[in-house]
């Protein structure tokens, strides 16, 4: 488990690259199921819910030769393959904090701000 001191936020929009040899399509429906459980959350707690659309754009595949703002990302992650899959926030601050940690395990994935 990780400890985090003071505040932690998600302050522009970012992306999650993952290493996992899951397909688009189970990688939607998990991000689906993802997305009901934090849905259901805020309904018990009597706060907004939110769209895949309003959170997520993809997920996608994506290399280092398409996609420009990931080459240095591969550069200083050598243990990534040249391919991987994209999963990028449909604006800034749209996929909640709670949701970090799980897509960062569930895909193998490393948050990637994009500014």
């Amino acid at each position: 488990m990780k400890i985090r001191n003071g505040y932690v936020g998600n302050s522009s929009s970012s992306c999650f690259i993952c290493n996992t040899d899951l397909n688009i399509l189970q990688i939607e429906s998990l991000l689906k199921s993802m997305l009901e459980m934090w849905n259901n959350i805020q309904q018990l707690k009597g706060l907004p819910t939110k769209t895949y659309d309003d959170m997520f754009i993809g997920p996608f595949p994506g290399n280092k030769e398409t996609d420009k703002h990931l080459n240095n990302f591969f550069e200083h992650n050598t243990f990534f393959t040249e391919t991987c899959t994209i999963i990028e926030s449909a604006s800034d601050n749209s996929i909640p904090y709670e949701l970090f940690e799980l897509i960062e395990y569930t895909f193998d994935a490393h948050r990637h701000h994009l500014g």
